[in-house]
C-alpha cells in the first residue's frame, strides 16, 4: 500500500498520483483512509499508528 512505501512525510505529488489512481479505481483518498486505519487497529497495538493521517493532511493543504 502507498502508504508504507514512503517514509516521514509524503510529497503533495505522492498524494496526487495516488489521489489520481484512486479515482480511477472508483474511490476516494478519504475512503482509502478508512481502510488503512481500520486495518492498522485491527493488527492491535504493535501497528503503526494510523499511516493514512499524513497523506489526508497533505492532501488537505494542498
Amino acid at each position: 500500500m502507498a502508504h508504507l512505501s514512503v517514509r516521514g512525510e509524503p510529497t503533495p505529488r505522492a498524494v496526487r498520483r495516488l489521489r489520481d489512481r484512486l479515482h480511477a479505481a472508483g474511490t476516494s483518498l478519504d475512503e482509502w483512509g478508512i481502510v488503512v486505519r481500520c486495518d492498522g487497529e485491527a493488527r492491535g497495538p504493535a501497528a503503526r499508528p494510523d499511516a493514512s493521517r499524513s497523506w489526508r493532511r497533505v492532501a488537505r493543504e494542498s
